[in-house]
């Protein structure tokens, strides 16, 4: 966004790095002829479209130019720099197919070198919630009049905003606060870069070298893949050495802060923050769900054999999943039973966790064999304890046969005098055998209620019991 006489006048040694971004000090321009309180202009690194971003540009021109003998070390020492890249942008633009033309608003005649200052102001211009426009103006070195020329002056947070918006960065998403390549160690990057370079750069400029070619070696397969066979790259020291393979591993970009190098984003606007806290709270909620299931299991010491109902609830319940899902486990472990008692199956259906399936019936079984699945639960489909088991989300029938089933047990539990926890940690056969002798001292007659199914040996005790009431 710089005027061509200002950018064609660049020196190499007017370069420096500033945190995530390059930077560059005029010499003078058109509102700072005397090249007083000079302030850094920001460039920023593009790493989604190389074919636009200016750092690897400046990489690819270090490390292919076999010297830079100018006098005075210029960027583009040619006497006539700016006429010549008029003329090449004139050509550039005839070579143009009907398609690429189509997407040019204005007639290709009318286009110069200012184009590019013009244009790349307007693109500023229009983003939503972008750049402040005496930020843009300043950029551009353009006067803004009156009384702003005195009291308004560029600083370097606007300027890193307009700086990473003109790179073509897309300033509503979190992408806009990625790093440039850079090298996640430090590396000698010395060998690369020309003698010519070497012998008359700057501490600021050398500072620049890690960064312009960590965006070479990043993008090194585009430009194996772009570039003409006839361009100096493949002929340069870093190209015929493989550099790539030498330091490809050593390179590392990233959003907003990358941990392990220290580098921060800047430039960003309060928006960017809000996008990265949501990517970052995303990423998070994303793997919550294998977390909580984690975690809900250690603590209760069960395993959570689905958790597809998770996936779609965490979403809305983010508060209180951990008791939501704590709600719809065993809440403690059986031991002594069978193998996988500790490991609780769960069923997901009607929106919630079940520790039985939808359809699930007590079985037929004698009030033995429902005396071992109150304690133990079912080897092969609900090995939750049935004692455990919620009869609200069961049938009208079932709840009843829950309930008697119930009345039978306890009465039982009670006549043994001691927890379902401690005769369960007793084994299966020495609670079966529990329930054999507090039967026979209850009722006397173990053959006849053994064999019963549950519904009848809660209408027999019933009968017992009001036998026993009367006497």
């Amino acid at each position: 966004m710089g005027r061509s006489n200002t950018v064609f006048n660049l020196l190499w040694n007017n370069f420096g790095w500033d945190g995530d971004s390059l930077t560059i000090l005029y010499e003078k321009g058109k509102t700072n002829q005397e090249g007083e309180n000079r302030v850094p202009r920001h460039i920023y690194a593009n790493p989604y479209d190389p074919a636009i971003c200016p750092i690897l540009a400046l990489g690819l021109k270090v490390c292919s130019e076999e010297s830079s003998n100018s006098e005075n070390f210029e960027v583009f020492p040619a006497e006539t720099a700016d006429s010549s890249f008029a003329n090449w942008f004139k050509k550039v633009l005839t070579l143009l197919s009907e398609d690429e033309l189509t997407l040019i608003d204005v007639p290709i005649d009318r286009l110069a070198s200012h184009s590019l200052r013009k244009g790349g102001a307007t693109f500023v211009f229009g983003v939503t919630d972008g750049p402040d426009s005496d930020s843009v103006k300043l950029r551009m070195e353009r006067k803004l009049g009156g009384s702003d020329d005195r009291y308004i002056f560029r600083r370097a947070g606007s300027d890193k905003y307009v700086g990473r918006t003109a790179c073509g960065l897309d300033a509503n998403s979190f992408k806009f606060s990625v790093l440039p390549p850079h090298f996640k160690v430090h590396t000698n990057v010395y060998d690369v870069i020309p003698q010519s370079f070497l012998n008359r750069s700057s501490y600021s400029f050398k500072a620049t070298f890690p960064y312009l070619v960590a965006s070479v070696i990043y993008h090194w397969d585009w430009l194996i893949e772009n570039l003409p066979k006839t361009h100096p790259f493949f002929s340069s020291v870093i190209y015929t050495r493989n550099y790539k393979r030498i330091w490809g591993h050593l390179i590392v970009t990233g959003f907003f802060e990358n941990e392990e190098t220290g580098m921060r984003s800047s430039g960003l606007p309060q928006l960017t923050h809000v996008l990265c806290d949501n990517k970052s709270l995303r990423e998070e909620m994303r793997g919550l769900p294998d977390a909580v299931v984690s975690k809900i299991s250690s603590a209760h010491n069960v395993q959570v054999y689905n958790t597809d109902l998770i996936d779609r609830q965490f979403g809305h319940r983010f508060d209180n999943i951990e008791t939501f899902i704590a709600n719809n486990l065993a809440r403690s472990p059986v031991a002594g039973g069978f193998e996988h008692a500790n490991s609780f199956r769960t069923f997901a259906w009607g929106g919630q966790f079940h520790a039985f399936p939808e359809k699930f019936k007590i079985p037929c079984e004698s009030a033995v064999k429902i005396w071992q699945l109150w304690l133990f639960g079912d080897e092969n489909c609900v090995n939750t304890p049935y004692r455990m088991l919620r009869g609200e989300f069961m049938s009208k029938s079932q709840r009843v046969q829950l309930s008697r089933a119930k009345a039978v047990m306890d009465t039982i539990q009670d006549k043994i005098d001691r927890s379902y926890s401690e005769i369960s940690d007793l084994g299966i056969v020495e609670a079966s055998r529990l329930f054999n002798l507090a039967y026979v001292e209850l009722f006397g007659n173990i053959r006849s209620f053994a064999n019963m199914t549950c519904s009848n040996a809660y209408k027999h005790l019933l009968r017992i019991l009001r036998v026993s009431d009367n006497n």
